[in-house]
């Protein structure tokens, strides 16, 4: 009766005792190692493609029970150019944007029936203005800011009905309620659009 011991030192093995059953042994862990991978990397794949789909239904259905809602998208200081102030830098990408806005705002119009267009700027004032003072700068930036978003809000209404453009609000907050912490930063100038669920409280005796 041969013992395992004689198996492994058969002198047919050139390359020592053990060899064929180490090499078996490494053949099975490639085939571990390789499935492992492949199950990963799917596994990983599949995920990837959940979470896509998970946050393009939050975009499509955001979560309700706030008073507003942010478009999703709005103007920057770059869509505009540097003089004049309220001109599109390029209209057609203007009204792409615009497009995207009314789309979004019909989508959630049930819930969110008022458009806000509410422009901003930053501190920067105009060149070698009459009057430099502090006040007369905030009032010509909010000026600048209003003008900005009523240019925004003329091309909204373009793409909204008779009903829809009355639902429409237009306003400045000038050089405050910044974007950014540098009060003289180019991007502090430009028009937030949002949704919201009432604009005011209905008159009294009047209805709603």
């Amino acid at each position: 009766m041969r013992r395992l011991q004689d198996y492994l030192s058969e002198d047919s093995n050139q390359y020592g005792p053990g060899t064929d059953l180490i090499v078996s042994l490494l053949a099975v862990l490639l085939v571990m190692i390789f499935i492992n991978g492949y199950l990963y990397k799917s596994e990983k794949e599949r995920s990837k493609q959940l979470n896509t789909q998970l946050q393009d239904e939050r975009n499509k259905h955001p979560a309700e029970g706030g008073s507003f809602r942010a478009a999703p998208r709005s103007f920057e200081a770059a869509d505009f150019k540097k003089l004049p102030y309220w001109e599109f830098a390029d209209r057609e990408r203007a009204q792409a944007t615009a497009q995207e806005i009314v789309r979004a705002y019909r989508s959630s119009q049930d819930t969110y029936k008022f458009i806000f267009v509410h422009g901003h700027a930053s501190v920067v004032d105009a060149a070698n203005p009459d009057d430099p003072s502090p006040q007369a700068r905030m009032i010509r930036n909010w000026g600048y800011a209003g003008g900005r978003a009523a240019v925004v809000s003329g091309l909204l209404q373009e793409l909204l009905t008779e009903e829809e453009r009355d639902r429409l609000v237009v306003c400045s907050a000038g050089e405050f309620d910044r974007k950014v912490s540098d009060p003289k930063s180019d991007e502090n100038a430009y028009v937030e659009v949002f949704f919201g669920k009432e604009w005011k409280p209905p008159v009294k005796g009047s209805a709603k």
